[in-house]
């Protein structure tokens, strides 16, 4: 927000003005999160046979700790990055998930960005279309051994050890470069 100030013909505060743009900013983001959740629960539901191997692997990276009055000591980075059933479930769900076939984006730039292609896209508003469902279908670009790459298979991402949120060539869900959603 620092690279937008307060325009000079703004009537609005520097508060009032930056609670707007928070505000902006917040509510698309949780209506993301919020459908992104209703996916993984969707293929969960699809699915309950996975439900047995994710609630163990919850019993064993929390153990008892979820009923103990320290609770809030056992959720932290390091023990939710150990939850690897669940967090390749949740990619691999975003990853056959159709709803997010296209994904649009624009070249906010100063200058026309030359794709290896030959391609130019010039700065303006001008949007590129990426067809994520082609891209997370394809065999070369994919980085599992399990192929059937049109079907869920909801431990594929267990043997690459790719996280959910880390982003490349064989996932663009939530972008890819600088513009990487955070």
């Amino acid at each position: 927000m620092e690279n937008y100030p307060v325009p000079a013909a703004s009537t609005k505060d520097i508060y009032t003005y930056y609670a707007g743009w928070i505000t902006w900013l917040f509510f698309p983001s949780l209506a993301t999160v919020v459908n992104l959740i209703s996916v993984v629960f969707h293929r969960l539901l699809r699915h309950p046979e996975i439900m047995k191997e994710i609630i163990n692997e919850q019993n064993q990276v929390f153990g008892n700790h979820y009923s103990d009055d320290n609770s809030k000591d056992c959720f932290t980075i390091v023990s939710v990055r150990k939850l690897v059933k669940l967090d390749s479930v949740c990619r691999e769900s975003f990853r056959t998930n159709k709803e997010f076939n296209v994904s649009e984006r624009a070249n906010v730039g100063r200058e026309s960005v030359i794709l290896s292609n030959g391609v130019v896209i010039p700065p303006g508003e001008f949007y590129v279309l990426f067809n994520l469902w082609i891209n997370h279908q394809d065999s070369i670009l994919q980085k599992d051994t399990i192929g059937s790459y049109e079907k869920f298979e909801p431990f594929r991402h267990l043997e690459t050890s790719q996280s959910v949120t880390k982003t490349g060539d064989d996932f663009l869900l939530f972008g890819l470069g600088k513009h990487v959603c955070p």
